[in-house]
């Protein structure tokens, strides 16, 4: 078995502590070690066994969606600012000269270089697919 991530939605800090115990136990009978332990709660992941805390609290990922701990909140991000532009034109940043209308290769480079493992956005990225698809 290969686990990335395990997520627990938690009400407070004693029932996120309980958590921790008790899937450090279920993994530990399982003869697996749960590690890198990460919590949005101020406070909670000190309290966490140092080797058992995650390594990287500053930008960290949830099944490759970045996850900002101060707002609890994951954000998804595309590095397809500059394939958006018509071909042989580069952005100076972000949406920089957009054309009026976009070409079919436009919207599908865009759509093809957002990352998102969950699926958080494929009700609004169907839409554009199945549209590139039939105009």
């Amino acid at each position: 078995m290969y686990a990335d991530n395990a997520i627990h939605d938690t009400k407070d800090e004693a029932d996120a502590l309980e958590k921790y115990r008790e899937s450090k136990e279920i993994f530990r009978k399982a003869g697996m070690n749960m590690r890198e332990y990460l919590s949005s709660i101020p406070g909670v992941t000190e309290k966490f066994p140092k080797e058992d805390q995650a390594k990287n609290q500053t930008d960290p990922k949830i099944l490759g969606v970045k996850w900002d701990i101060v707002t609890d909140t994951l954000s998804i991000s595309t590095s397809a600012d500059h394939r958006i532009q018509p071909k042989g034109r580069k952005a100076k940043r972000h949406y920089d000269h957009l054309p009026e209308r976009a070409t079919r290769r436009m919207v599908l480079a865009f759509i093809g270089a957002i990352f998102d493992p969950l699926g958080l956005l494929s009700p609004a990225i169907f839409p554009c697919t199945i549209s590139a698809q039939t105009n």
